[in-house]
């Protein structure tokens, strides 16, 4: 457990706790000698959305708090600028004083004191509660991590904690593919719109389990997982079948059920390929594959991959779409049991299947 005094021990022990370095988000810790947690929301420009983001994550990080038996009495406080923000920086921290005043309200009106509370951006800090420009100066202090290591760093690199990174980092990997790739799939997604075939949900869900068994067996078969492209194991044609057809809840929901551990690393493979594939105006057919590998991640043991991709999920899921990626998040934030108790009963049901 890292030893966390002040506010620079704070931002420095963020990104370790989190296993990300967090950007445009609003971080809410719980502070004292227990281990009470640490919940991570992403920032809402619009201060029309503030009050209902910090009734959120105070009621979440209270719930995630005494599901572990302690409530926090302390709390600390982070604010991450927005890198794309013109004024990222001391002016756009100013601006956020309002979001913090909201944030700190809603921990006092549940009992909390808050006694660390800062707007952080990749180089330097600022404090909402000091004024004192000798200990706070305008032009902020300057974060510390593994580029500028402190103390905290320290504690985390002897703990065995992997260096964080950014969110950005980790999307990457699973961005639409462009150049040549991207052009080829998009002429596929568009020829698979006009050919959708008339199936019954029945045959929908024997398709995606087939493909996806060919896909795995041919993993198996020693050549390791293929990327797109792949004749006979995952072409673009296949691809791009396979996205529309993962918008049935019912295909999605046997996609989860290929999860047993012999075969989770081919399959976090198979949906990293296909959320790549879903590119130009179609990119909201990702939201399925960046489910199921959000799911998956979970179930590998990184947590951390998993919460930012499902977020990335539920951002692109629209009104009325499917919700699975917010409720993953939540069970994931209360410990993981729920995503234990969705692949036990999606495998039960794969094995009636077959």
């Amino acid at each position: 457990m890292l030893k966390i005094n002040g506010s620079a021990a704070l931002v420095e022990a963020v990104p370790y706790l989190l296993g990300h370095i967090p950007e445009a988000s609003i971080v809410l810790m719980g502070l004292g000698p227990h281990s009470h947690g640490i919940l991570r929301i992403d920032l809402a420009a619009d201060p029309f959305d503030w009050a209902d983001l910090a009734t959120g994550i105070v009621h979440g990080l209270i719930e995630l708090s005494e599901s572990r038996g302690h409530r926090p009495e302390r709390v600390g406080i982070l604010i991450y600028l927005d890198p794309a923000d013109p004024d990222y920086g001391h002016n756009g921290a100013r601006e956020l004083q309002g979001l913090f005043e909201i944030l700190a309200n809603a921990s006092r009106s549940h009992g909390m004191t808050v006694t660390e509370a800062v707007a952080v951006t990749h180089t330097h800090w600022w404090s909402y509660l000091c004024s004192d420009p000798d200990c706070c100066p305008l032009e902020g202090k300057p974060v510390q991590g593994p580029a500028n290591p402190g103390h905290i760093t320290e504690q985390a690199l002897a703990a065995g904690m992997v260096r964080p990174r950014s969110r950005a980092e980790m999307l990457a990997e699973l961005a639409p593919f462009d150049g040549e790739t991207g052009d080829l799939m998009l002429k596929e997604l568009t020829a698979a719109e006009w050919r959708l075939p008339s199936e019954t949900r029945a045959e929908v869900v024997d398709r995606v389990a087939s493909r996806i068994t060919t896909y795995l067996e041919a993993a198996r078969s020693g050549e390791g997982p293929a990327d797109l492209g792949a004749p006979g194991v995952l072409d673009h044609e296949s691809a791009a079948e396979l996205l529309f057809a993962l918008r049935d809840l019912s295909a999605r929901d046997t996609a989860i059920g290929f999860c047993r551990a012999e075969e989770l690393e081919d399959a976090a493979h198979l949906w990293r390929v296909l959320a790549r594939s879903a590119v130009g105006r179609f990119a909201h057919l990702a939201i399925a594959p960046l489910t199921l590998f959000g799911f998956n991640a979970s179930l590998r043991g990184d947590n951390t991959l998993a919460r930012i991709v499902l977020h990335q999920a539920n951002n692109l899921a629209g009104e009325g779409e499917s919700q699975l990626a917010g409720l993953l998040i939540d069970n994931l934030n209360l410990g993981g049991e729920g995503v234990r108790g969705i692949a036990a009963r999606a495998l039960e049901l794969r094995a009636e299947r077959e």
